[in-house]
């Protein structure tokens, strides 16, 4: 099939052709070790011991390490540390997950053309020259970062690219054979039930984030939670995920992405000053905030400069006002202290409170009266965000002065059908969760889960930042 797509009238989706591209069941959306570095491409040599004490971190494994970098795991998570230029990293995560990252690309080959994966995709070429096309607008270091990984490795750029890049893509690939009707159907079929629930619920646009402080911790640390819901298929990825940590040389402030080896960027990040960013998808947001751009700056490679860049809650809203993202989305961020809500158009962006201090929470719909939305919009047209909204905030006034990483954890558990805001099921091709995440700033301590996968593992962050 030729790459017809690939034109100029592509660099600009206007609202017509949104309306049909994103209204599927898409929701966008460490410490030092000793030297054991190998001189050519592959995995860096293993080392099966315990991180030293002294690092704070004895939960993990260290796997290898390649000079100042590590490979660690911890539970079915890989934990990805590097350190050093922007080039330097790049090695240092090819020599020490080379053998993960081809697997990782091999995987996402053999999901194409499967329910739940991008759709109107049918080749391999047309993932690669896609991704390719989005690579052209890396800032230069994260190319670095790239090309040091495809030395050290062996892999071909394109084939990290199309890592990095196939959760975006998801959305951003021209999805040309969707029509209203089609579109109709998916938004009105049924959820499979979870076991010990009866009840058939609509299957919509997923994805939700919580953060409480505040009355609603008891005055304890603030705490964010956060469900990644997204087509089926992207459960074949469960077996690499992977936190990758950042440890710039440069000045920029260490940072942490979720993703599995190949990542460079994310759709969340956490930095060492305590900053957190998710985001989710906002494509209901009215035009022309909703037009899609695939001419700027990807966002997973937007989203890790925004925690490179970002030392403080100021100098995060301010380069958030200057950034100009391609896709429309909402996202909530937090500091040590406090949380807040950025709904983002690809025009404008506009950071609000909420009704209640001390809870943030966030689905697929933007509350601010900016936007002007259409009043008699139904739960349905916004892919069940009011409900799921509506069932974390019930859950938050339920446990309000209690919440904490583990109350956390159990609202994140509970499932759509129970009241909460999280998919064990879906229809063939629909959205699940992924997975999840509770994440504590002021201790940088995370926890993470994939449902039907694994159960929470915690994975402390602190440790793995390079000080200051």
């Amino acid at each position: 099939m030729a790459n017809s797509w690939l034109t100029e009238e592509w660099l600009i989706l206007k609202p017509y052709v949104v309306s049909l591209t994103l209204a599927t069941l898409f929701i966008l959306l460490l410490t030092t070790g000793c030297a054991s570095q190998q001189d050519g491409p592959g995995q860096a040599g293993i080392i099966p011991q315990t991180m030293s004490p002294s690092a704070g971190v004895d939960s993990m494994t260290l796997v290898a390490t390649d000079g100042n970098a590590s490979l660690y795991k911890i539970g079915n998570i890989s934990v990805i540390r590097v350190e050093g230029s922007y080039r330097e990293m790049g090695r240092q995560y090819g020599r020490l997950v080379g053998t993960d990252i081809a697997k990782m690309y091999e995987t996402i080959v053999a999901s194409i053309g499967e329910p739940g994966f991008i759709i109107g995709l049918e080749s391999e070429e047309q993932l690669v020259n896609f991704s390719m096309r989005q690579y052209s607008l890396y800032p230069q270091e994260y190319r670095e970062i790239v090309e040091g990984m495809a030395e050290s490795s062996g892999i071909p750029v394109a084939h990290i690219v199309v890592i990095d890049q196939v959760v975006p893509t998801f959305a951003l690939y021209p999805q040309t054979e969707l029509t209203p009707d089609r579109i109709q159907a998916i938004l009105a079929g049924k959820v499979d039930p979870t076991p010990g629930n009866t009840s058939a619920i609509p299957d919509g646009h997923h994805c939700s984030s919580i953060i409480a402080w505040g009355d609603y911790t008891g005055g304890g640390p603030l705490v964010m939670g956060r469900n990644f819901d997204f087509g089926q298929a992207y459960r074949h990825f469960n077996p690499y995920r992977s936190v990758i940590v950042y440890n710039p040389t440069d000045g920029s402030v260490p940072t942490a992405v979720l993703g599995w080896p190949g990542t460079v960027g994310g759709i969340e990040m956490f930095n060492r000053a305590g900053l957190v960013m998710e985001t989710d998808d906002n494509h209901v947001v009215t035009a022309p905030n909703n037009e899609v751009h695939i001419d700027r700056i990807p966002l997973t490679v937007l989203v890790l400069r925004l925690g490179m860049d970002s030392a403080t809650i100021e100098q995060f809203d301010a380069a958030m006002k200057t950034a100009r993202f391609g896709y429309p989305l909402l996202s909530n961020v937090a500091t040590e202290e406090e949380g807040y809500t950025y709904e983002i158009g690809t025009r404008d962006v506009v950071r609000r409170g909420d009704d209640r201090y001390g809870l943030q929470v966030i689905a697929n719909f933007p509350l601010a009266p900016y936007w002007d939305e259409p009043s008699d919009m139904t739960d349905l047209d916004t892919g069940l965000s009011i409900s799921r909204r509506n069932n974390l905030i019930a859950l938050a006034e339920k446990y309000k002065g209690t919440i904490n990483a583990t109350v956390m954890e159990a609202i994140l558990d509970t499932r759509y059908a129970d009241g909460g805001a999280s998919f064990d099921t879906a229809p063939e091709g629909g959205s699940v969760t992924i997975y999840q995440f509770v994440y504590i700033p002021k201790t940088r301590m995370l926890y993470l889960k994939a449902p039907t996968y694994d159960d929470w593992t915690a994975v402390p962050l602190a440790p793995l930042f390079k000080n200051p």
